[in-house]
C-alpha cells in the first residue's frame, strides 16, 4: 500500500497477510520456528468488494477459516486457488489460512 492510498479517506478496505514462515525467531533447540500463514481482509465499506488472494507460491490454496457474512460457523473445506478473486461482503472480515494443495 503506498503512502497516498494509506492516507486516502476513501479507502475502505485492507488485506494483511501474516508470513508464518517469515519469522525470524528460534525455538529452545535453536530451530526456526514456523507457522501457517494467514490473510486476514476488512471491508469497512457498504459495498462488497473482491480480493485478489495472493498467489506467490506454487501449489497453494486458502482455506476460510472465518467470514462474518455468515453467522453459522464456516462450512468444512470452503479452499480457494490462488490469484482467485474473494468476495467480501460489506462490513466483514476474514480469515484465510494458506494451505498446500492435495496431490491430485
Amino acid at each position: 500500500m503506498t503512502d497516498e492510498e494509506w492516507n486516502n479517506g476513501q479507502s475502505r478496505c485492507l488485506g494483511l497477510e501474516l508470513a508464518g514462515d517469515a519469522i525470524e525467531e528460534i525455538d529452545d533447540e535453536g530451530l526456526p520456528i514456523r507457522d501457517d500463514t494467514f490473510l486476514i481482509l476488512l471491508n469497512a465499506d457498504d459495498l462488497a468488494l473482491p480480493f485478489v488472494l495472493p498467489n506467490h507460491q506454487p501449489r497453494i490454496e486458502w482455506e476460510v477459516v472465518l467470514d462474518t457474512r455468515d453467522w453459522d460457523p464456516v462450512p468444512v473445506e470452503r479452499f480457494y486457488k490462488g490469484g482467485e478473486p474473494y468476495q467480501l461482503e460489506g462490513h466483514t472480515l476474514a480469515v484465510l489460512r494458506q494451505r498446500a494443495k492435495a496431490s491430485s
